[in-house]
């Protein structure tokens, strides 16, 4: 029977992606739309498979078991059940201040409410089978994904193909970003921000004033901390996007709320850097298969400047290509040499004139800060790669926009007429 409930709902959602004409804005025609689609579907089944053979525990099958405990209430008491499901997000009276390090683990049980809720209505329409509960997760993360791509499709037609293959492609984010994990919905709700705003700035109608909102308070609830590094950056680019050295004015503006993030804390009851540190010993506190003996840090400047190589190694390098490792590490590491060449590669050829466009250095300065973030705070090898692939996922079509390789410009497409 779930073979064929599989197939029921994924011809349902590619049929909805058909008649909803999701092909427009991205100069593809609906059958690559629907490929694409297919092929993240496929991309987190696999994701769902290796999770549950290589893993004796894991988040996915944590979120299934508890989604199936709820789902007892419902068939014994489902008007209880529904109230539960719908208004039970625990005492927000209580923790306003989601700057506090007391009130982090509220913020960060909020987004594990919403997986877990969004995990039980999709176990109650799939009849608990997570393979179709990955059509479920990927018709959401699929949206905010092509949300993305229609972004920097909209400034650069030209490079189609290029932003294609940087959001859709890179192995690390198609494997993370496809299964059932968390990763998914923010860079989902990234996306539809951006591209919101982008609809705005085109049209002015308010309606997409009100759709970035929702977006934006999606994202704050799924990952409070990244909604705090991202925010602020956004708002940068929306003010300075008219103004004529705003390049100049936005990088200004990143130094400052350096700056600020590390002297807050003196005269302010606001501690920034506390929050990264809290963050580091939460995850200190859970045990990981591939620990890389990262350094505590400490609440002061010295501290962050001193672990900032550490940082960058396991960000960037992490995990070395070893023949002694495993093979899921050996692809790892692999994708990590592949992801850091490309980066090279784009930051040798970038054009100047190409920094005119702030949402390119917004996404670039945002995906770069959640770099670092994830590299002083994630002592284990295999977390690490999980959580910054959803900002790979940022960071690569942005570099994208942002360069002109030569050899690469054979990929570029003929620009339609009429666009920008």
């Amino acid at each position: 029977m779930e073979p064929f409930i599989f197939i029921f709902y994924l011809i349902l959602s590619c049929s909805l992606l058909y008649y909803a004409n999701a092909q427009k804005g991205t100069g593809l025609p609906v059958l690559w739309i629907l490929f694409l689609f297919v092929m993240k579907v496929a991309a987190g089944c696999i994701s769902l498979y290796v999770h549950c053979h290589e893993y004796i525990t894991n988040d996915v099958l944590f979120y299934h078991e508890q989604s199936q405990i709820s789902l007892q209430v419902f068939h014994t008491k489902p008007v209880s059940f529904l109230k539960d499901w719908l208004f039970n997000w625990g005492d927000f009276s209580n923790h306003y201040n989601f700057l506090a390090k007391e009130n982090m683990g509220y913020w960060t049980d909020l987004g594990v409410q919403i997986h877990l809720k969004y995990m039980i209505l999709a176990d109650l329409l799939s009849q608990g089978s997570l393979y179709t509960n990955i059509i479920f997760f990927n018709i959401i993360y699929f949206i905010g994904l092509l949300q993305l791509y229609k972004v920097f499709y909209r400034w650069q037609p030209q490079k189609k193909w290029l932003f294609i293959f940087s959001i859709f492609f890179i192995p690390s984010v198609v494997f993370w970003c496809s299964g059932i994990h968390k990763d998914g919905w923010v860079l989902s709700f990234i996306g539809l921000s951006c591209f919101y705003t982008m609809r705005y700035m085109d049209t002015k109608k308010w309606r997409y004033i009100v759709a970035l909102c929702f977006s934006l308070l999606l994202l704050f609830v799924s990952r409070y901390f990244v909604f705090l590094c991202f925010f602020p950056l956004f708002l940068c680019w929306l003010l300075f996007s008219t103004f004529p050295k705003r390049s100049m004015l936005f990088t200004a503006f990143y130094i400052l709320a350096l700056l600020l993030f590390f002297t807050l804390g003196k005269f302010t009851p606001l501690e920034p850097m506390e929050i990264i540190v809290a963050k580091q010993q939460a995850f200190f506190s859970l045990w990981g298969y591939s620990d890389m003996q990262t350094p505590n840090l400490e609440n002061t400047f010295t501290s962050f400047v001193i672990n900032l190589p550490t940082a960058c190694n396991h960000i960037f390098l992490r995990p070395y290509l070893s023949a002694q490792n495993p093979l899921k590490y050996q692809l790892a590491a692999l994708d990590t040499l592949f992801v850091f060449g490309l980066i090279i590669l784009l930051l040798l050829f970038i054009k100047r004139k190409n920094l005119q466009e702030l949402f390119y250095l917004m996404i670039i300065f945002f995906a770069v800060s959640m770099y670092l973030f994830i590299g002083y705070t994630i002592p284990n090898c295999g977390a690490l790669v999980r959580y910054k692939s959803e900002f790979t996922a940022l960071l690569i079509p942005a570099l994208v926009a942002l360069s002109e390789v030569p050899f690469l410009k054979r990929f570029y497409v003929a620009q339609p007429f009429g666009q920008p």
